[in-house]
Formats: C-alpha cells, structure tokens, sequence
C-alpha cells in the first residue's frame, strides 16, 4: 500500500515537472522524417496549454507546429493566443492571415467579428495610453530645489547678475573718483624723520 501510495507521488510529481516545462519539442530528425507527426505532437501539446491558460507556450507550440506544416488553422490558434494575451494588433494580423489562406471557411463570419473586436480593444489600449501620456504630461512638477525655485524668475537669470555686477563696480569706481581729492598729500611716498 505505502509502495503504491509512493509510486503514485512520484508519477504526479513528474506529469507536473513535465507539465511546466511547456510544450515538448520534437527533436530536429524526427521533425525531418515525419514533419506532420511532429507538428501534430505540437498541437496537442499547445492544445493542453491553451487550455490550461498557458498561452505563451501555445502560441510558442503553435507557431514551431506551423513552422512545419503551414496549415492556415494553426494562423487562427496563434491569432487566439495573442488576443488572450492582450497582443490585439498581433492577433489581427493572424485573423486576416487566416482568412487569406481560408476565405471560404465556414468560420469566415466568427474571424472577421473577432477583428472588429480586436481592432475595437487596439483602439481602447491606444487611447488609454494616449490619455495617460497626456495626464502625465499636465501633471504637475515636483518642487524643484529651493535655489531655483526662490524669487522671481529675474533673480535666476544670470544676465540680471552679470548687469548688477556691472552696476556695483560703476558704482565702486565712481566712488574712489569722487572721494579721490586732487592735491597730493604731503606723506605719500615719503619718509617722516623724527
């Protein structure tokens, strides 16, 4: 009994190792000798994964699976993992690759209304995204630092500071002339003897 209850944990542990290593890939030979088995195998594995809500590694399976067999059914499986993936431009293109390859499906009229979906949720995602490129654009600045903040905008010009400069030293020059009298002081250069 403990034997078969261990026997059991270990085959769930590797279907579940097996499980979240993605789709198996068939190996380079065997795709080279029966292309359509291997692609087969593909499908079925990024089947489980669609189902499984994997649809990375289905759209992965599925695009190796078309990769070697162009079937244009396998255009509308990679289409439905980039929709449930959010990718709705992405899923378009797939949609109308499909329905290039296949204009007589009898699923012709389901695929051109999942493009007007698709296209309909682009244009959403493009204008929220525009909306929020534009609220960050009028969202207010953070204060800057206090240096380059402060006084008017005047006062952070540095002409301004250059003109006062140049006023100070006008100012200074003016000064020295003015108090500067124009007789010669007695001492000045001289030597005093006791």
């Amino acid at each position: 009994m403990i034997r078969s209850a261990s026997s059991l944990l270990l085959l769930a542990m590797l279907a579940a190792a097996d499980a979240s290593a993605g789709p198996p890939r068939p190996s380079a030979t065997a795709a080279q000798e029966d292309p359509k088995a291997a692609a087969r195998e593909l499908f079925d594995s990024s089947q489980r994964e669609y189902d499984l809500g994997n649809f990375e590694e289905a759209l992965n399976g599925y695009s190796e699976a078309y990769r070697l067999v162009p079937e244009p059914a396998l255009l509308f499986n990679i289409g439905q993992c980039h929709r449930q993936l959010g990718q709705y431009e992405r899923a378009a293109f797939f949609y109308r690759r499909y329905l290039a390859l296949e204009p007589d499906s009898p699923d012709a009229p389901v695929v051109r209304e999942l493009i007007a979906t698709v296209e309909a949720k682009q244009a959403e995602q493009e204008r929220a995204e525009a909306a929020k490129r534009l609220e960050a654009s009028l969202a207010p600045r953070p204060a800057q630092t206090e240096s380059k903040s402060s006084g008017p905008g005047l006062l952070r010009n540095r002409w301004f500071w250059v003109g006062v400069g140049i006023v100070a030293a006008g100012a200074a020059t003016t000064t020295v002339l003015l108090t500067r009298s124009s007789e010669p002081r007695a001492n000045l250069g001289t030597v005093t003897v006791p």
